[in-house]
């Protein structure tokens, strides 16, 4: 296991909100933890005014219980459940370990039929149809203006969620994955005083 970057303080904020991530790699054997700004930056821990911020990390072999990640004023330690983590004065938790989502959206095209001639008149007759928008938008840089807002305004997931009418299993996943419902990004866009174009554009 690779040294990790250590902290400029050993102090520990149990119980903080933090903005980061933990993410393993599809072969199982490496995480890294990160803050929302990407690899190398670092994480945010935040409880009431106090806030301090964690060295990223990128750490190899990582044992396979390892499901849970939790900080020591140190470094980083790896846990089975999140009950050995609050269980202990000693170390702050950090977050359960997801997957790393490399596969972007698998979109093929089918190939064309012609169409018969009763199909033909039966078009002519009908109204005219509208696209169809889908029911969910892959973003993730919307997911990322999300959370640029939370961290300015001080939010966790929980706040936030109940200001955009969802959960914060919903906020989570959409920072995660960059996938959200249609009608969830509404109310987020709605939350930040935006509109659903400008949370999408580049």
């Amino acid at each position: 296991m690779p040294k990790q970057q250590k902290s400029s303080t050993a102090k520990i904020l149990p119980r903080a909100a933090i903005s980061g991530y933990a993410l393993i790699s599809p072969d199982g054997l490496t995480v890294s933890i990160h803050g929302i700004g990407g690899v190398g930056t670092p994480l945010l821990a935040r409880l009431g005014k106090e806030q301090m911020y964690l060295p990223s990390a990128m750490i190899v072999n990582v044992p396979t219980f390892a499901k849970w990640v939790a900080w020591n004023g140190v470094k980083y330690s790896f846990h089975a459940t999140k009950q050995a983590i609050l269980a202990e004065e000693s170390i702050m938790l950090i977050g359960r370990i997801e997957k790393e989502e490399n596969k972007a959206p698998d979109v093929r095209a089918s190939p064309a039929i012609p169409p018969s001639k009763s199909q033909d008149a039966a078009a002519e007759k009908a109204p005219p149809k509208y696209p169809r928008f889908p029911a969910s938008i892959y973003s993730p840089s919307a997911a990322r203006k999300m959370e640029a807002y939370m961290f300015a305004k001080g939010l966790d997931q929980t706040q936030f969620g109940i200001q955009a009418n969802t959960t914060d299993k919903t906020i989570r996943k959409f920072r995660q994955t960059g996938k959200v419902k249609r009608s969830i990004l509404a109310d987020i866009a709605k939350a930040m005083k935006t509109s659903i174009d400008e949370l999408l554009s580049l």
